[in-house]
């Protein structure tokens, strides 16, 4: 691809490209700013990197109007106002997936009753059950197990040893990695007389368009109402979200957090690594918790919070250091309680 075609290419795509090169030089593949030959172009997303930057031997750099002067003067300058996007449709475009065959393997079972759509790729020792519904486009890898009527729309990719129960559905164009397992039933258990009565799980997990579930995420049905992830949701590796929890629009999920039991998270929220929450909670759209935190009561105003009990993240900070201080506090307070008694005795021998 030409530097021109690329330039072109992120217009298209919305990009803002405030200057493209005047030499027109072949660009192949992407690659790190380090590590960059001629014909690849590289980004700069964080300036703990500019030092990389400025010795770069890439052909091309996607940069901020802000570094185009940092740029060596044998790798051209691509000016845009986002790199790390730009640099993620370029790398899609140059690094296509490798095409996959439709048809149905071998080893493939498929209940008679299920319906498929067109070009759909079934792989080997996959189960599809009765009246499930796979759209057009549909990729299913090795191994996964496709339950009776779970609908996958058009476009979904599931990678190996995936398992999608019973009625469940998941929308257009979402991916789902190895060993994610989309909707078991959810812990719900009644203790009678020192006993656990196992409650049906009588919901379904429904996950919206152009989402990513990562491996080994366990996402419960609903106990009469369903589990239900929006639409532009990725979800990171080892995370739990337990039944009836709702999920808004365009809501980032990073490992190993777990969401207990009808939480509702709002759009475009952020929920950093190992981050707990209580269940039959609310927080409201837009914000952002820290890694590890803890919630325990709703999260009704947008912004950025952290620690364990959940505060406001500025809060959290200030604590954090009144924390360190404590030592030092505590020596402090010791030498004044000595003093205190020392003055004491003196007051009383003078009496």
């Amino acid at each position: 691809m030409h530097l021109s075609e690329l330039c072109a290419f992120l217009k298209e795509r919305d990009v803002r490209v405030d200057a493209c090169p005047e030499v027109d030089r072949v660009i192949s593949h992407v690659a790190p700013l380090a590590s960059a030959d001629a014909e690849a172009v590289s980004f700069l997303a964080n300036d703990k990197y500019l030092t990389q930057l400025k010795a770069t031997r890439a052909g091309a750099v996607l940069v901020k109007s802000v570094h185009a002067e940092d740029v060596p003067s044998g790798t051209a300058a691509i000016v845009v106002d986002d790199p790390y996007y730009a640099y993620a449709l370029v790398a899609e475009k140059l690094s296509p997936p490798a095409p996959v065959q439709a048809g149905i393997h071998p080893t493939a079972q498929v209940d008679p009753s299920a319906t498929l759509g067109e070009a759909v790729s079934i792989g080997p020792y996959v189960v599809v059950g009765p009246n499930a519904r796979i759209g057009d486009h549909v990729i299913i890898e090795a191994h996964c197990v496709i339950d009776q009527g779970v609908v996958l729309q058009e476009g979904v990719r599931l990678e190996p040893h995936v398992v999608i129960h019973h009625d469940c559905e998941v929308g257009a164009n979402t991916r789902i990695k190895s060993g994610a397992v989309i909707g078991g039933d959810g812990f719900g258990f009644a203790p009678h007389k020192g006993r656990w009565q196992p409650v049906p799980q009588l919901g379904r997990v429904v996950i919206g368009a152009r989402c990513s579930i990562g491996s080994q995420v366990t996402i419960d049905r609903g106990a009469l109402d369903d589990t239900v992830v929006g639409d532009d949701v990725i979800i990171d590796n080892q995370v739990h979200l337990a039944h009836n929890v709702k999920v808004g629009d365009g809501t980032a999920i990073v490992a190993q957090v777990g969401v207990s039991g009808s939480t509702e998270i709002g759009r475009h929220c952020i929920l950093a690594g190992q981050v707990g929450t209580a269940g039959h909670l609310r927080i409201t759209d837009g914000v952002q918790i820290m890694a590890r935190g803890g919630v325990t009561t709703d999260v009704t105003e947008p912004g950025s919070y952290a620690g364990f009990p959940l505060q406001p993240q500025k809060e959290w900070q200030k604590t954090m250091v009144y924390t360190r201080s404590l030592p030092k506090l505590h020596q402090e307070l010791k030498a004044l309680k000595k003093r205190l008694a020392q003055l004491e005795s003196q007051l009383n021998s003078s009496e």
